[in-house]
């Protein structure tokens, strides 16, 4: 009963009027006890409590990279975003200025020079936002002001004169405070890509790639309604169109279209952090196939999902106060869908209506900089309990997770993270139209040939819920000696049963387990194969990952000008003509950026930055029991479940240096070579390994006096000349014979080939 109101006269007393009144107020008399009150600063937009970046990505890097988007500036930094274990191995879990967003959509098409630094935190900093620990979170930090209007044209084409694509795009963006106003439309179209064009050897000619046209519009709002609550809405509209040649006598048109919005609303009371957030999407996809072939699909999906996240602490113990987190989750999803096959015509109509709750509580156990057992450093134990009712399921789909962080000293972090859980298989998944491919390409494990088949795709609505047991543990080391420098080195084991999984069909025992799935000629050629999805056995895989990230700054110091704030960072965002800051505070809040210092000293800025990022990640065991009864098979050497995207190593990378404004940015993934059991008289097949890189050259042109003096209107440009796949590189296959199956060509492997493009970039 006396915590609440003591707390309320601390906070009065901590507030910028009562210190005002303290600078004026005498000092005390001797008779007078004389109370100190030491306040620890928080920087603006981090994550409360004491969790601490396994990295902080600063605006200097990031407009180091060349990154024009946000979705750019994460690309950027994948080797240092990927989880561990093969769950949630792809893109992380998204905050903006320490606060959970409706969706990554909002905030994908923001200029990167909008970003004042990017924190990324290992799997466990999700657990106080009601996410699963399968996840790192990405905390995204605005700058609290800015304004850009942003126009930008590209053109890309194939490095041998195939395939022409081109790009649209135009946004504006005005943040002020709690006050965020983005619009923007992105218009792409793409030339279709025959198998001619890309010399591959086929009696049937089709499009490896479509004629494409896409366009996307979004909009977003945010708004402070009072001094502790905010609300944000967002929309977005969507239309994806598609042609492709299935034979030169039959032709596939697909058009998606979709509709979005969310609203949110975000606030604080008593050190709580809560958010509540309606969100709603529609989409309506219609294929007609015309020509030898007649055959039409359609689906309509609708998903709609209200949920409340709250955060803060609860009770307080010698280490700190312990932190409870809980999020509820409705959501109620439709799918309507219709296949017309040969005038026979079939419908399906699927709804699921289901309520998740998450609950998470973090216990502080020792603490340094609260002399809590300090030798021991900083250690924090967490529990969390996780159920959904779904209504298409059977049952009551239940999980638990425990885990621990211990950091003993201020540059080591260990984590280590526990979940059991049950998970449902997607509506999707469930509800899926039937849809035939005729004249498909595909490989006969079992005869070692190539067969052009007719393929059949959609849903299977008898797949049931998956149960799953992960085990992640996570070292990140920062050493004081080398500043910029951070090591990171991660195991994960996941098991799961009852897999809802595509149909692993170039796998040979895949036949003999699902025969149902497979259809034959009389004389033994494959001609049909079912490819909806099925329930796999179990499945138990493990994987290390190392990684390492390095920043650093070169060149002369550069001495910031009298008017900038002590705590600048880098050079001004490309375009805006001002420095980041605006008119208003530096990006941190009222102190210094983390890691830069305090006391009002100017660092030393520099014109030239380098990175680099490297992350490996290696698959140690997997094993598969495709059914209830089978032999399990090592897939470690196999290249994955289905023999593509999973070698056993996989090496990503990522580096750039710039100076004065002209930025090279290297990045891309090289993979392990691996082989498959072959068919019949054609023995194994090899798979090499392969390096795929990309280069980025970026030039700011306002920062090149030579061109503003004879040419000002270039102010705020920026130009890019870009290669995708710069080495051409494809993975090799070959059987026994060292022959290359047709299915396995390079023009299948690597379709786009090496691609050029030139964007030109005004900011105004």
């Amino acid at each position: 009963m006396i915590r609440l109101p003591l707390l309320a006269c601390l906070g009065l007393a901590c507030s910028p009027a009562a210190l005002a009144q303290a600078q004026e107020a005498p000092p005390p008399s001797q008779d007078e006890e004389e109370i100190v009150v030491e306040a620890r600063q928080t920087p603006f937009g981090t994550i409360p409590g004491d969790l601490t970046p396994v990295t902080t990505v600063s605006s200097a890097d990031i407009r180091a990279s060349g990154a024009a988007t946000v979705a750019d500036a994460l690309a950027s930094i994948a080797p240092q975003t990927g989880a561990a274990g093969g769950r949630g191995g792809g893109r992380p879990a998204i905050l903006v200025n320490g606060r959970r967003i409706a969706s990554f959509q909002e905030v994908r098409d923001l200029p990167a020079e909008a970003i004042a630094r990017i924190e990324v935190f290992d799997e466990q900093a999700g657990l106080q936002y009601g996410f699963a620990p399968d996840q790192r979170v990405v905390n995204i930090v605005l700058r609290p002001r800015y304004q850009a209007n942003t126009a930008e044209i590209g053109f890309a084409q194939g490095a041998e004169g195939e395939r022409s694509q081109g790009r649209l795009e135009a946004n504006h963006l005005t943040i002020r405070a709690a006050a965020r106003t983005a619009v923007g439309a992105t218009y792409e179209a793409s030339e279709d890509l025959s198998e001619a064009e890309r010399g591959a050897v086929s009696p049937i000619r089709r499009t490896l790639l479509p004629e494409e046209n896409n366009l996307r519009l979004f909009g977003s709002l945010a708004q402070a309604m009072t001094e502790r609550i905010g609300l944000s809405l967002s929309l977005r509209a969507e239309s994806a169109a598609q042609t492709q040649r299935l034979n030169p006598d039959a032709v596939r048109d697909r058009l998606s279209q979709s509709l979005g919005g969310a609203l949110t609303l975000d606030g604080q009371a008593s050190g709580w952090q809560w958010t509540v957030t309606a969100s709603a999407d529609l989409t309506a996809t219609d294929s007609d196939t015309v020509g030898a072939v007649q055959a039409a699909a359609s689906s309509d999906a609708a998903t709609l999902d209200l949920t409340a996240n709250a955060s803060g602490p609860v009770f307080s113990l010698p280490a700190g106060s312990a932190r409870l987190s809980a999020r509820l989750t409705t959501a109620a999803e439709q799918l309507d869908a219709a296949a017309d096959r040969g005038g026979a015509l079939r419908r399906a109509h699927l709804s699921r209506e289901s309520i998740l709750g998450r609950m998470g509580l973090t216990l502080p156990l020792t603490s340094r900089r609260r002399e809590a057992l300090p030798a021991l450093g900083d250690l924090a134990l967490n529990a969390s309990l996780s159920a959904a009712d779904i209504n298409d399921l059977n049952d009551m789909l239940e999980g638990f997770g425990y885990g621990l962080s211990w950091s003993p000293t201020q540059t080591l972090r260990l984590s280590l993270q526990a979940e059991i859980t049950e998970t449902a298989p997607s509506l999707r998944q469930r509800g899926d139209p039937p849809e035939l491919t005729p004249n498909a390409r595909f490989f006969d494990p079992a005869t070692g040939q190539t067969a052009f088949i007719s393929l059949i795709s959609g849903g299977n609505p008898a797949l049931e819920a998956e149960t799953r047991d992960d085990l992640t543990v996570n070292l990140a080391w920062s050493p004081a000696s080398v500043e910029g420098l951070t090591l990171t080195a991660s195991w994960a084991r996941n098991e799961a049963d009852n897999i809802a999984a595509p149909l692993p069909a170039t796998l040979p025992e895949t036949e003999a387990a699902f025969p149902g799935r497979f259809q034959r000629n009389s004389e033994g050629a494959l001609v049909a194969v079912d490819a909806r999805p099925v329930a796999l056995a179990s499945r138990e895989t493990a994987f290390a990952r190392w990684g390492i990230s390095y920043s650093t700054g070169f060149g002369a110091p550069i001495e910031p000008s009298p008017g900038a704030p002590p705590w600048g960072q880098g050079l001004p965002p490309w375009g805006t003509g001002a420095p980041p800051w605006g008119s208003g505070p530096p990006p941190w809040g009222s102190g210094p950026p983390p890691g830069v210092g305090g006391g009002g000293r100017r660092p030393q800025l520099r014109p030239g930055r380098f990175s680099l990022s490297l992350s490996y990640r290696e698959r140690l065991t997997d094993s598969l029991v495709l059914v209830s009864g089978a032999a399990p098979i090592d897939l470690v050497a196999r290249g994955g479940l289905d023999a593509a995207g999973e070698p056993a190593g996989l090496l990503e990378f990522q580096s750039w240096v710039s100076y004065r404004g002209v930025s090279l940015r290297l990045g891309g993934v090289w993979s392990a070579a691996y082989e498959t059991p072959g068919g019949a008289g054609v023995g194994p097949l090899r798979f090499s390994e392969r390096l795929a890189a990309n280069a980025r050259l970026s030039v700011a042109l306002d920062r090149q006096p030579f061109l503003i003096e004879r040419w000002p209107g270039l102010r705020g440009v920026r130009a890019q000349l870009a290669v995708d796949n710069l080495t051409d590189s494809a993975v090799d296959v070959r059987d026994s014979l060292g022959q290359t199956p047709l299915a396995y060509q390079e023009a299948y492997q690597n379709p786009s080939g090496r691609v050029v493009s030139l964007s030109l970039r005004r900011q105004f």
